[in-house]
């Protein structure tokens, strides 16, 4: 009835599930028990979601220029070394 593979539901819903749902799966079983789900912006949510952003990818810039300095280094150390 919910379009999933017989006995999928029920390693789902058992408890422990021995599987976990997916997205398409909620999904399905949703519609199959009569509901819809709506996805609702929520701005803390969004401002949390965006800082963290950000810092994530100041550090990933710093990290990555570190790399290439030490990389750059290594590679004229070696050179000096031949």
């Amino acid at each position: 009835m919910s379009g999933l593979t017989s006995g999928h539901s029920s390693k789902l819903l058992a408890i422990p599930p021995s599987k976990r749902p997916t997205l398409d799966t909620l999904l399905l079983l949703a519609a199959a028990a009569g509901y819809s789900l709506a996805f609702v912006p929520d701005p803390k949510m969004l401002n949390r979601v965006r800082h963290e952003a950000k810092s994530r990818q100041a550090r990933r810039e710093r990290a990555a220029n570190w790399r290439n300095q030490k990389a750059r280094a290594m590679l004229i150390e070696q050179s000096i070394e031949f």
